[in-house]
């Protein structure tokens, strides 16, 4: 088991005070009201820049403190997914090394949000680039598994998967380019994977 039925028990109630998806669609919407706010206080901004940049930009406490957030809300989000996707004839190892991923993942994105990349700090710099990269690999990864476990789920549609494999395109893409454009899409393509996911699980009350 990844945690103890104590902690499991936790997780239940706080399942039963807000639902699982809830915390999907809040984590969409706080990371783009700080990429907005940050957008707006920024007028120089252009797609020829990082999405980092904004972070030291003058809106930058708006973008890391959405990041920050946006990265807390999603852990509840992928541990009630990873509850849903549970059944007997899933392999445990796959859906279980999904969710670490997953929250790998929160904990490095949640920690560009504390160390935003700032040029005229270079072990901030570094450290950014670091918790970038260990970001987006282990999102790849995970992306990889659950909709490995989603071709073989009755409970989502075919297009969760379409869209979840095409994410994971995107951030291969990225690994090599480390585009502006291409980070763009990939963030584009995480924003609708969520808001799919949570959203259909909301209305079909899985």
């Amino acid at each position: 088991m990844i945690y103890t039925d104590k902690l499991n028990n936790i997780v239940q109630n706080i399942f039963n005070l807000i639902p699982g998806p809830v915390f999907g669609i809040l984590s969409v919407i706080i990371g783009l009201l700080g990429d907005f706010l940050a957008i707006l206080f920024f007028p120089d901004y252009n797609l020829s820049l990082m999405i980092s940049k904004l972070g030291i930009g003058p809106g930058g406490i708006f973008f890391n403190l959405g990041i920050i957030l946006s990265g807390l809300f999603a852990i509840p989000f992928y541990v009630y997914f990873w509850r849903v996707l549970q059944n007997k004839k899933i392999n445990n190892y796959l859906l279980n090394g999904a969710l670490s991923s997953a929250l790998f993942s929160c904990v490095f994105f949640i920690l560009l949000g504390v160390f935003p990349s700032n040029d005229s700090e270079l072990t901030i710099l570094y450290l950014h680039g670091i918790f970038s990269t260990l970001c987006f690999f282990s999102a790849l990864i995970y992306f990889i598994l659950f909709n490995i476990v989603l071709l073989k789920s009755s409970k989502f549609l075919k297009l969760h998967t379409y869209i979840g494999f095409s994410q994971a395109t995107i951030i291969i893409l990225f690994l090599f380019t480390w585009n502006p454009i291409t980070e763009w899409l990939m963030t584009i393509g995480l924003i609708v994977w969520i808001l799919s996911i949570s959203v259909y699980m909301l209305y079909k009350q899985i």
